[in-house]
């Protein structure tokens, strides 16, 4: 399952970065666990290496391919390379030790990372976003799964004021992975009280159970829950996997 860590770093700068970056922090999670993408190959200096990540990976309903590479290179000298290489990227982010290229291609967005390793080394990645007519068929989605009591839909729904922040699904071998982020201008205990309700109304058992964590259980499907103090509310991190083993 997906990092805690890298879900409440892209809920804290949901609210005030740019897309491209958001889709970096994104990277964080999904180049965990995944299968060769479509990607073809970059075209990158010579002595580059790269790697296919992502597999059937969906980000709020758009296919999400994603791809791993390290070149030999100062991080200066490799954006400018990738950059004349790929000018469609013309939009660029600076950071302290990080440079992100992003852009459009036909009805893709680009987003390329790039991360220092040192004088003469840059380990980048590049995610790709196929745009699709997503917003109706996630609704869709959310909709059927309120009627078959899909809990990572349906459950945050109840909270007074809740807003989704992030959806990301992943296929793997072994089931499913779904995470979701949120926030809610309801307190903490408010918001615990309703979520650990509603899912023993829904015959989950609680395996630990804390104030601000908790785990769950129904027949093959896992539930982590984490739950924060953000400003203006509560951040909830929803981790499901479906097809875990007893």
């Amino acid at each position: 399952m997906y990092g805690l860590n890298a879900c409440w770093k892209m809920l804290c700068m949901l609210r005030r970065s740019s897309a491209a970056f958001v889709v970096t922090m994104i990277m964080a999670i999904a180049v965990q666990a995944g299968e060769a993408s479509a990607l073809e190959d970059l075209s990158l200096p010579p002595g580059s290496t790269q790697t296919s990540f992502g597999g059937r990976m969906h980000l709020f309903g758009m296919p999400i391919d994603i791809r791993v590479f390290g070149i030999p290179l100062p991080i200066a000298q490799a954006a400018r390379t990738l950059g004349e290489r790929y000018p469609m990227l013309s939009d660029m982010g600076l950071y302290p030790r990080r440079v992100v290229l992003s852009g459009h291609v036909v009805n893709q967005f680009w987003v390329m990372n790039l991360e220092s390793e040192g004088p003469r080394s840059t380990r980048g990645s590049l995610s790709v976003l196929t745009e699709t007519d997503f917003s109706s068929e996630l609704t869709a989605r959310q909709h059927a799964a309120v009627r078959q009591g899909d809990t990572m839909s349906s459950l945050p729904w109840r909270l007074t004021g809740a807003r989704l922040r992030l959806q990301l699904e992943q296929e793997e071998p072994d089931g499913r992975n779904r995470t979701q982020v949120w926030t809610s201008t309801s307190s903490m205990e408010s918001v615990s009280a309703v979520i650990r309700q509603g899912l023993r109304n829904e015959r989950w058992l609680a395996e630990t159970d804390t104030p601000t964590t908790s785990r769950w259980r129904r027949a093959r499907s896992l539930l982590q829950i984490t739950i924060t103090a953000i400003d203006g509310g509560t951040g909830i991190v929803l981790l499901q996997h479906d097809g875990a083993e007893s």
